[in-house]
């Protein structure tokens, strides 16, 4: 017979109840919007809005409002998983896990885009 302490443990790491490391920090799963933040620009924000829609640990990204060269509003801009970029200590949208190797991340260094949930920035270059 098992104890009644372990059944009580199983249940709670099979609901999720203590969380997964992956995705503790990120919003819960829905629609949001953001504000775009140009850091080429001194990270002024402009009239460009993203909608951010996050499904666990990925989130795509469509223009809501504004204009962005190439991109008419709905299209999608970016998507991707989401991961914690220790080095900067910054959340990242990334295609390949490599990318968490990466010094250089967000603005206009070539690496994986910053997303602030906090604040609800979407950062470009």
């Amino acid at each position: 017979m098992i104890p009644k302490y372990i059944l009580i443990v199983l249940f709670l790491v099979s609901t999720n109840v203590f969380g997964n490391e992956k995705t503790k920090g990120i919003p819960e799963d829905g629609e949001y919007i953001y504000q775009v933040r140009f850091a080429e620009w001194d990270n002024a924000y402009h009239s460009q809005d993203v909608k951010v829609i996050i499904n666990v640990d990925s989130i795509k990204v469509y223009l809501y409002k504004g204009e962005l060269t190439g991109l008419e509003v709905g299209d999608l801009f970016e998507e991707g998983l989401l991961r914690f970029h220790k080095q900067s200590g910054n959340w990242i949208i990334i295609s390949d896990e490599q990318e968490l190797e990466l010094n250089d991340v967000g603005g206009c260094t070539g690496g994986p885009t910053v997303v602030d949930f906090e604040n609800k920035i979407y950062e470009i270059c």
